[in-house]
């Protein structure tokens, strides 16, 4: 073991600076307690002449904890829920994964409406946002044009 492993060790080890969770393998089930160091930089992503800023969440975990983590695996933090997407990502000394995050909506929120003779249409949580978006941004005075920026956030459940 080498000094940034030692030192490492004790930075995972203090409580204020890394919080207790639970790794969830999304193949096996498998569950494995781990410490993470939480964070949420934003991130600015050009389309176009246009710039998205965007809240992420990130969490670095040590490798000697989480060996071999994929997307889809999911991290319980506390009552909260995410799903890792992408590939994670190992520093330059191979000691820590930085993992991006997503938030995980547990239930899937599906609306049914009864169209006559019984049949009933299935509309998702996600479709009814994508359909009210545009009303409550122009509702709410945001304008989409060359040079605006857009500020969206990570939804996350109510508590």
């Amino acid at each position: 073991m080498n000094v940034f492993a030692t030192a490492l060790d004790c930075i995972y080890a203090n409580p204020s600076m890394a919080v207790a969770a639970l790794w969830i393998s999304a193949t096996t089930s498998e569950e494995t307690p781990i410490r993470v160091l939480r964070r949420a930089p934003d991130r600015t992503s050009e389309f176009g002449s246009e710039r998205f800023v965007s809240d992420t969440i990130m969490v670095d975990v040590l490798v000697a904890d989480l060996p071999d983590p994929h997307p889809g695996d999911l991290i319980v933090v506390g009552a909260d829920s995410f799903t890792v997407q992408g590939e994670s990502v190992r520093d330059r000394e191979r000691l820590i994964w930085t993992l991006d995050l997503r938030p995980r909506i547990i239930a899937h929120l599906r609306c049914h409406l009864r169209i006559g003779l019984g049949k009933s249409l299935k509309i998702l949580a996600s479709d009814l946002f994508i359909a009210l978006l545009p009303p409550i941004l122009w509702a709410t005075g945001y304008s989409v044009g060359k040079g605006t920026l857009l500020h969206f956030q990570p939804f996350s459940p109510p508590r």
